[in-house]
This record gives structure tokens, C-alpha cells and sequence, in this order.
């Protein structure tokens, strides 16, 4: 199968929101040049914008190398879960006026400090692999992974948040990093992105 799809219909089903879903009627045009029978695709975009950041913020110190995890609020959670509150790293969405590389550098900066209470500097972001699709099939978003290392724990002024209701009651702990993964293995910490950047930043320290 090539990458040409005959696109027969494409309309947005939702609008009004935070979020536009969209649906799209497709036949795959193969390489006999068979088609296929005509299926339903749905997926859903932000109309200002496709791409986040993750930033994965780390200290170490005596007791080794730690990593700040963040537990706040994810509303959507209660469709499937008992409990709103998911464990992650730092990340936010990168708005319109994040442009190009720098931007997106930026973005990881404001997001450090409102989500974390850290100020940190562009250069001290070190990327930590290629960006990344967390749900292709219904979400085209792209997440960009970052480190950034906290010379001084205590240097955390208290967190501010963007202003949204979803940001109140976010609390931040620094744990160590091998209890971080195990946490993901045990099933406490369920976040993808936020154990995917985690192993990365093990891979980046362990070279």
C-alpha cells in the first residue's frame, strides 16, 4: 500500500471547544491500483497548535541523580479511572507565538517555571532523543522531550500555574530516579511520556 489515499469526504464533527474532532471517509489506493472498501478515520487537533514539550527536570546530588514528578489534575481520567490526579514530568503546549527551534526552547522554559517553580535558561535544555507521536491514531500531536539539570533543589519558588482551574492543587516531589521507574512499573506513575522521557534521561546519564 502507497501513501495515496483517496480522500472522499473529510468534514469537522465537533467544534465549540478546547478540542475539533474531525472525521474522514477513506479508501486505500493500493499499489495493483485496487482500492479498498471506504472506511471512517476520526481524529481530533487543537486549533492552535500540534505540539507540546516534555521537560524532564533532574538533580544530583550525594544520594544520586533525582527527578522533580509532578501529580495534578486530568479530568478526563474519571471516564476510566476512580482518581482525576496523574504523576508527570513538566510539559505544556506550544503556542503560536513559539516559533521555530527557540521557540519551542522557550516554551520548555515557561513551562519550568510555572508548572515547577524553577527558573532555567534555554542552553540548559539538552534534548533528549526525537520527538515523539504519543497517540497517532486518533491524536496527530508531537511531543518534545528535554532535560534539564537543578543545580539547587531549593532555589523552587512556589508554583504558579497558568491561571486554569486544571492547574490548582498541583503539588511537586523530587524521588529518586530507579524509584521513578519503578513507580511506573508498579503501575503508580501511568503517564507514557512521562516514563519514556525518564528512560531517556537514564540512557543520556548512563553514556
Amino acid at each position: 500500500m502507497n501513501n495515496n489515499f483517496l480522500e472522499c469526504l473529510g468534514e469537522v464533527a465537533g467544534t465549540g471547544g478546547f478540542l475539533r474532532a474531525h472525521r474522514m471517509t477513506l479508501q486505500n489506493h493500493r499499489q495493483d491500483n485496487t482500492l479498498s472498501k471506504k472506511y471512517s478515520c476520526e481524529y481530533v487537533t487543537r486549533d492552535f497548535g500540534m505540539a507540546a514539550v516534555a521537560v524532564v527536570l533532574y538533580h544530583q546530588g550525594e544520594a544520586g541523580t533525582e527527578v522533580l514528578l509532578r501529580r495534578g489534575l486530568r479530568p478526563p481520567l474519571l471516564s476510566i479511572a476512580e482518581s482525576p490526579w496523574s504523576v508527570e514530568i513538566v510539559a505544556g503546549i506550544v503556542e503560536p507565538t513559539d516559533v521555530g527551534t527557540e521557540g519551542i526552547r522557550r516554551r520548555a522554559v515557561a513551562e519550568t517555571e510555572e508548572e515547577a517553580g524553577y527558573i532555567i535558561k534555554t542552553d540548559q535544555l539538552v534534548p533528549l532523543g526525537p520527538a515523539s507521536y504519543p497517540c497517532p491514531g486518533v491524536f496527530p500531536e508531537t511531543i518534545v522531550f528535554f532535560a534539564a539539570e537543578i543545580a539547587e533543589k531549593e532555589a523552587g519558588k512556589e508554583i504558579t500555574g497558568d491561571g486554569s482551574p486544571m492547574e490548582e492543587g498541583a503539588t511537586c516531589e523530587w524521588v529518586d530516579l530507579a524509584e521513578a521507574l519503578q513507580r511506573c512499573q508498579r503501575g503508580q506513575v501511568t503517564d507514557m511520556k512521562t516514563e519514556l522521557g525518564l528512560r531517556r534521561l537514564k540512557d543520556l546519564l548512563s553514556r
